[in-house]
C-alpha cells in the first residue's frame, strides 16, 4: 500500500495524515452540512460524489477512472439515478 494517499493538486506535495483528517473534518462545514445530524463517513462521501456526478451526466466509464474502481461497482448506483 502506498504511503502517500493524498497529494495537493496545486503544490504537488503530499498531505500528511493529520492534515488530511483535519481538512476532512472541515469539509462538511465548508459546504454547509450540519455534522450534528449526519454521520459523514468516507463511504457516504464517496457515494455522494458518485451519485452527484451521475446526475451531472458524467459517464460510468469516466467515473470509474476518477474513482479508481470497476464499472461494476458504479452500475448499481447508476441504476438508481436513471
Amino acid at each position: 500500500m502506498p504511503k502517500t494517499l493524498v497529494v495537493d493538486n496545486e503544490t504537488d506535495e503530499r498531505i500528511i495524515r493529520k492534515t488530511f483528517y483535519r481538512l476532512w473534518g472541515e469539509l462538511p462545514r465548508e459546504v454547509g452540512i450540519d455534522r450534528e445530524d449526519r454521520i459523514l463517513t468516507y463511504y457516504s462521501r464517496r457515494h455522494f460524489f458518485t451519485t452527484s456526478r451521475l446526475y451531472q451526466g458524467v459517464g460510468v466509464f469516466l467515473l470509474s477512472e476518477l474513482m479508481g474502481c470497476s464499472v461494476k461497482f458504479i452500475r448499481p448506483t447508476a441504476k438508481v439515478v436513471f
